[in-house]
């Protein structure tokens, strides 16, 4: 998921869910400071999540509920063994 938590989407939090039989989802939105992208792939026993961030924003990036990274932009990948 992608959620604005500052007002004119300074800030974001990016909240990949994973859904069992579904290997591989993107989602995208257009915000007034660029495309914001997030998803997962799901393979060979491992998830790896990803996002973009536009330089002129910030995010957290939170998995299973817990804040892995905080107040990045630019290209975030994240691995999780299964």
């Amino acid at each position: 998921g992608i959620e604005c938590v500052e007002a004119g989407f300074s800030k974001v939090r990016i909240a990949p869910m994973p859904i069992d039989g579904i290997e591989e989802v993107r989602g995208t939105f257009h915000s007034v400071h660029g495309k914001i992208t997030s998803g997962y792939t799901r393979k060979n026993g491992k998830i790896t999540y990803f996002a973009h961030i536009p330089s002129e924003m910030q995010a957290d990036f939170v998995i299973d509920g817990k804040t892995v990274n905080s107040g990045i932009s630019g290209d975030l990948l994240f691995e999780q063994v299964l």
